[in-house]
């Protein structure tokens, strides 16, 4: 992260150096967690909106070599539709209101949000793929369904790290799925982010065109009651379940369908950019953590402890890193993938903002996986929050010390068990296994 919030937030100090907008659409809620990178990603948010063109597609770099202020490049053209990317737009102002409590980033950004959700829309609704001119569709949601234009999709799936696998995945076969979800969830917000800003016709308008997409995408892309989605990867069902895509009647079958999955894998990732970063925390929410903690720990390829075993210092840009021949392969310090470390904060110590800019705090760590302790410090808009957690030799006991920073309180949950009310101060207590309550020492 270091290394590459530099000016802008690029995917690498050594090749492109380029302030792609997928990669810090990702990262983002991470870097929050990590440093106060709140002007930092105003001013990022920014030059989104000044180099956005005027239909709402978005440069998939910023700021772009091929802005309207020094020409328009046919490649910058064609790629500036990728959903995922171009939703850096409606995702990081969100992150950064949720994060720092802040509705100013929101009325500054939201005629950008909703020109990148419109141009999505009107793709839509407009357009229609050679693959269902040809093959057919639910003729009666084909206007809430994204299947033209250009799209990066699920970018560096295991296994698709290769030219062709490219070729393929984005201009032979790609995937409606990815791009339709998107839509869906960047009207969500668009619709929360009117609300909150009083835009009482458009909170109307951008409610409904979420659930009208979500019931295009559920219908197009949707078998067997849940149990067969999209590609049947991985990811396709991360993102239903993150972006809460399905009726709650299918959620089991979604559930279980990834559980076989990653199983299937031998406990590896199978995920690529835009739903790495979810991976652990949907099986955790979904009753696996036993799952998601072998994923975690996992050190052959494709996991994270793999560039590490190999003497990694930086996160790498693909999962091998290194080709057939033995040659460095792609980018060695890219932070996309490092998302993950935001889910160590918010998941395995359980530091969570329980209303937006931290005002209330729950903190509701995950343990598991053979992890003894782990401890994490946040710097909140209040202050530095601070928390660890220690087993207790064989006991199964739990001890824990927080520090809650001023003009704040907090919520304390330990295995669905609680809660155990905290206000501003330094709190030690000890969880015993079993206890509904935890002890307090002092």
């Amino acid at each position: 992260m270091q290394s590459n919030f530099l000016s802008t937030p690029t995917d690498c100090p050594t090749r492109e150096r380029a302030g792609w907008t997928g990669d810090i659409q990702i990262f983002a809620p991470t870097a929050m967690l990590m440093a106060d990178v709140q002007s930092y990603l105003h001013r990022y948010l920014r030059n989104v909106a000044a180099e956005q063109y005027e239909d709402g597609r978005i440069p998939p770099f910023i700021p772009s070599a091929d802005s309207k202020f020094v020409g328009r490049s046919i490649i910058c053209k064609i790629t500036s539709s990728s959903a995922g990317w171009g939703d850096a737009s409606t995702f990081i102002p969100w992150s950064l209101y949720q994060h720092y409590g802040d509705l100013s980033i929101l009325r500054k950004q939201y005629a950008s949000m909703k020109k990148w959700v419109t141009f999505l829309e009107c793709t839509a609704r407009q357009n229609r793929s050679w693959r269902r001119w040809l093959l057919g569709g639910p003729a009666a949601v084909e206007q809430y369904v994204v299947d033209t234009s250009f799209h990066w999709g699920e970018w560096m799936r295991p296994g698709e790290e290769s030219v062709w696998s490219w070729i393929k995945g984005i201009f032979l076969f790609p995937s409606a799925a990815v791009p339709t979800a998107y839509l869906a969830e960047s009207s969500r917000l668009l619709a929360q982010t009117a609300k909150l800003l009083g835009h009482v016709e458009d909170e109307a308008y951008y409610s409904q065109l979420a659930l009208n997409v979500k019931e295009a995408w559920v219908k197009s892309f949707v078998g067997e009651g849940g149990r067969r989605i999209a590609e049947d990867k991985q990811d396709d069902y991360v993102r239903a379940l993150q972006f809460k895509l399905l009726p709650a009647e299918m959620e089991s079958a979604a559930i279980q369908r990834l559980l076989e999955l990653v199983q299937g894998a031998g406990h590896h990732l199978g995920t690529g950019f835009l739903s790495t970063r979810h991976l652990i925390p949907t099986l955790c929410n979904s009753g696996h953590s036993e799952a998601a903690f072998r994923v975690l720990l996992q050190d052959s390829p494709p996991s994270w402890l793999y560039p590490i075993k190999l003497g990694a210092t930086t996160i790498w840009e693909t999962w091998p890193g290194y080709n057939d021949k033995g040659d460095a392969y792609m980018s060695h310090n890219h932070y996309a993938f490092g998302a993950i470390s935001g889910w160590l904060i918010e998941g395995l110590v359980g530091l969570l903002p329980e209303t937006p800019g931290w005002r209330r705090i729950r903190i509701a760590p995950q343990i598991g996986g053979g992890i003894t302790s782990a401890s994490a410090t946040v710097e909140t808009p209040f202050g530095e929050l601070e928390s660890k957690w220690e087993i207790v030799g064989d006991s199964g006991d739990v001890s824990m010390c927080h520090t809650i920073p001023p003009g704040t309180t907090a919520e304390l949950f330990l295995g669905g068990k609680g809660p155990h009310n905290m206000s501003s101060g330094t709190h030690l207590v000890l969880w015993r296994k079993g206890a509904k309550r935890p002890e307090v020492l002092a």
